[in-house]
Order: structure tokens, then C-alpha cells, then sequence
């Protein structure tokens, strides 16, 4: 039986582009990185949420200074991050698939205890470049 638990959360207003050790996209086109080449560790880019696709890179210290996540829940965010595209990177391997990248949206719930962050979004095909 699956079972899944559904929260409302204030979502984060970044989306979270976790690329794998691999090469494409905008390291190709605007960075000159040949196609293909493996990277030691994975390289995670954060991206405002806008309509449209248009999806601006924003660094860590402009999320801070914007007040949309404080240090603890950026560190948070990104050892999230890291532990799902290991995981996700294990099973599609499992079955000869190669994960490129991935995209995430995080959100918080509040709680007795404070604020926790929380994958806020789906993981699918859509959300994954295979």
C-alpha cells in the first residue's frame, strides 16, 4: 500500500536546479564546458520562481538578503537536495538510466518546534532531465 502525507507549506520562492555530475545545458552554452564532462560533486543552482519558464539564477546570499530563507534553512535546503538527487541517482541507475539533473521546490511547515522545510513538489519525468 503507498501512502503519501500532504501539508500546506509557504513555499519557498526559488526553485532548486540540482545538476549531477554531468555537463549540459547552460554549462555548455554559456560556460564552454564540453558536453558530457562529469564533475566531481554535483553543482546545485537556485532559480526565482517566475510565470512563464523565466526562471533567473539567484545566488545564496541574495536568497538571505531577500529574507526568503534564513542561513539554517539554506544549509537545510541543500543537504535535502543532495540526498534525494543521491538517492534518485541510485535507482535510475538501478534500471541503466543516468540522472542529468533534476529540479526541486522546497517549502516550511511551522511546527511547535519551528520551521521545518519539506520537499514541496513532485518528483517526476518532468522534473528530471534522464
Amino acid at each position: 500500500m503507498r501512502e503519501q502525507l500532504i501539508y500546506t507549506l509557504n513555499i519557498i520562492p526559488v526553485k532548486v536546479l540540482c545538476i549531477t555530475n554531468i555537463a549540459s545545458g547552460r554549462y555548455v552554452s554559456q560556460f564552454g564546458i564540453e558536453g558530457g564532462y562529469v564533475f566531481d560533486t554535483p553543482i546545485i543552482d537556485f532559480m526565482v520562481k517566475h510565470g512563464a519558464n523565466n526562471y533567473p539564477i539567484i545566488n545564496e546570499d541574495q536568497m538571505i538578503k531577500f529574507n526568503w530563507v534564513d542561513y539554517y534553512e539554506l544549509k537545510n535546503i541543500k543537504t535535502l537536495a543532495l540526498k534525494l538527487y543521491t538517492f534518485l541517482v541510485g535507482m535510475f541507475a538501478s534500471i541503466n538510466i543516468r540522472l542529468v539533473e533534476c529540479q526541486l521546490e522546497f517549502g516550511r511547515i511551522n511546527n511547535l518546534s519551528g520551521d521545518i522545510i519539506l520537499l514541496a513538489d513532485e518528483i517526476t519525468p518532468d522534473t528530471c532531465k534522464l
